[in-house]
């Protein structure tokens, strides 16, 4: 009497199932030993008998028992167990079952678990900081705001602004004669080259729209003189070393303006990035040691799974025609011995 039982023997562990879940699982192994080519390898064994065309009752295959459970539980419900899932060694191990069986069903799946636990390692880890390199830009004196993107979580940080421009230009002169006769007025003077002679210098930061905003920097430069023994020298570089953030959450921008002589502006130096990225502006911390994801399976082999681990499997996948082709042609020489 024909039933649709029937026992697996895998590395020596039984497994009981049906005939019709091995047939229509996908799984090009079982498809062939079960079919025509299957019977047409008993036969040629054999004598020939009245219930020759049946099914057989009992299977062995030489594979481990312990992965062909989840093969099986597969074939059953069509969804890879829980705790495999979260084991990327196990998963691993699966998809060459998977491919032995030419079971490609499977075999998908393994590759999108492993993709699953790959999306939330990544998750899990804090990219790492990163930071544009030094830009200079110019803040025009003539009013015209100047917009820097800092992106979300990011900051953008002043190292340092320079009075620069043709209005700005320096020179020393002497004496005229008048002013030689006058014995209070020594030495030499410092002037500039603009059109105002009290050029007065203010790099501020703020929305250009809004009428307060924050003075970063201001200098102020008249004409100087010196009693002719000590030499002048004026800086037009201040050190700042400012760390600002974005004005919103909506245009994620640092605003800069100025004053001063129109043909002048202050020349930035800047940086934007993370804040752990940018020299000089906070130590870099020490990268952190690389963390385990955590696993619900359990055994004697339960290796723990590692950024390393994923790696290294990611870059083992293999084709799963070649175990396939292998699988069907050694069947298929089988059939033809007999």
């Amino acid at each position: 009497m024909a039933t649709d039982r029937i026992t697996i023997s895998a590395g020596g562990k039984d497994f009981v199932t049906s005939l019709s879940t091995l047939k229509s699982s996908g799984a090009g192994y079982f498809e062939a030993l079960l079919g025509p080519t299957g019977r047409s390898m008993t036969k040629g064994r054999k004598r020939a008998r009245a219930d020759d065309d049946e099914p057989p009752h009992e299977l062995f295959v030489d594979r481990d028992p312990d992965l062909f459970g989840d093969v099986l539980a597969f074939m059953r419900s069509g969804r890879i167990p829980a705790a495999t899932r979260t084991d990327a060694a196990r998963l691993e191990d699966l998809r060459d079952e998977a491919e032995f069986f030419a079971y490609d069903d499977l075999a998908t799946a393994c590759t999108e678990a492993v993709d699953a636990l790959v999306a939330a390692l990544e998750a899990m880890t804090p990219p790492a900081p990163v930071a544009q390199s030094l830009r200079c830009t110019n803040v025009p004196c003539n009013g015209t705001p100047l917009a820097v993107s800092v992106p979300k979580g990011q900051v953008l940080f002043l190292a340092s602004a320079t009075i620069a421009g043709p209005g700005s230009t320096a020179h020393r002169y002497s004496k005229t004669e008048k002013q030689k006769e006058d014995e209070t007025a020594v030495g030499s003077y410092l002037t500039f080259s603009g059109e105002q002679h009290e050029p007065d210098f203010q790099l501020m930061t703020g929305h250009p729209d809004l009428p307060n905003k924050v003075v970063l920097a201001h200098v102020a430069i008249d004409h100087f003189r010196t009693d002719g023994e000590h030499g002048l020298h004026v800086d037009f570089r201040q050190d700042l070393r400012i760390c600002l953030s974005a004005d919103s959450n909506i245009n994620q921008e640092v605003n800069f303006t100025a004053r001063g002589p129109a043909d002048c502006c202050w020349s930035l130096a800047i940086w934007v990035g993370h804040a752990d990225a940018i020299p000089g502006l906070t130590q870099r911390p020490a990268a952190p040691p690389t963390r385990a994801v955590p696993r619900t399976h359990r055994g004697e082999d339960d290796d723990s799974f590692t950024t390393v681990m994923l790696a290294a499997m990611l870059a083992r996948r293999r084709s799963a025609a070649r175990t396939r082709l292998a699988t069907m042609s050694a069947i298929a020489h089988l059939a033809a011995r007999r």
